[in-house]
């Protein structure tokens, strides 16, 4: 009983992680001077050693934070979380760069659109009672201030305000 000696060749799997993403583009819409809800772009190790996130950054108005990608085994996944804050109206656009420790940086196209920003006013009340008056050649004293406080991104301007008087219908 001998010995018996063969030869084999091959290459090996080795033990490199696999860098991947999606979406390829995110498309955001965001007033100007707020910030768009968080869209993600997924991370995905798929094979080989563990996939190390090192940075993400964002061009333009726009921002990206990394969730939990430190260190990604086989086929697990991380999250990065981007914002849009146009600062004007219309087209912005951007990239979201990944650099990792499996070649290449990846790349996400950022597409956005600043819209005007809408102001949303509010009165502190929603009516107002005055009392009965009589007015003859006289000017009532008779005050009710109103709040008005603008709940939205954009500029409120009150330009004009304007009181209407019913008449008694009573002869």
């Amino acid at each position: 009983a001998g010995q018996v000696t063969v030869p084999l060749s091959g290459n090996g799997a080795g033990n490199t992680p696999v860098f991947f993403s999606t979406p390829a583009s995110l498309t955001c819409t965001a007033a100007t001077g707020t910030t768009s809800a968080a869209q993600n772009v997924t991370v995905r190790n798929d094979a080989g050693g563990t996939l190390t996130v090192m940075s993400v950054a964002a061009t333009g108005p726009y921002a990206a934070t990394a969730n939990n990608c430190a260190a990604l085994s086989i086929n697990q996944t991380c999250t990065i979380a981007v914002t849009f804050t146009p600062t004007a109206l219309g087209a912005a656009n951007g990239t979201l760069t990944i650099n990792h420790n499996a070649g290449a940086a990846g790349t996400v196209a950022l597409n956005g659109t600043g819209v005007a920003a809408i102001p949303l006013v509010v009165a502190s009340t929603a009516s107002y009672t005055f009392q009965n008056l009589v007015l003859v050649n006289q000017v009532s004293q008779t005050v009710q201030r109103i709040r008005f406080t603008n709940n939205g991104p954009g500029p409120a301007v009150l330009a004009r305000s304007h009181a209407s008087v019913r008449k008694d219908p009573r002869p």
